[in-house]
């Protein structure tokens, strides 16, 4: 992250919720799930602004394809990185 980047208040409870993917128990997906839908069902990118269906639509299918995957490599990201991958 460049230095004069705005640093978001849950980065850090997203970069390790999303870090410790491999080995979360129930109650940590059910954060992971939380943050990341309520970041990314406020961000309204020009892209989805076509589209026809529901936001909500969109951000189940980004969580269970992207956050999901099985073989995510640990890392840590930052909400920006999350709305870039979204």
């Amino acid at each position: 992250m460049a230095g004069d980047a705005k640093t978001h208040d849950l980065d850090g409870e997203l970069g390790d919720l999303w870090f410790a993917r491999a080995t979360l128990d129930d109650a940590g997906w059910k954060r992971l799930y939380v943050v990341v839908c309520g970041l990314l069902m406020s961000y309204r990118p020009q892209e989805l602004a076509s589209l026809v269906e529901d936001r909500e639509i969109y951000v189940q299918e980004f969580f269970c394809e992207k956050v999901l995957r099985p073989d995510a490599e640990p890392a840590r990201i930052h909400v920006g990185a999350l709305k870039f991958f979204y």
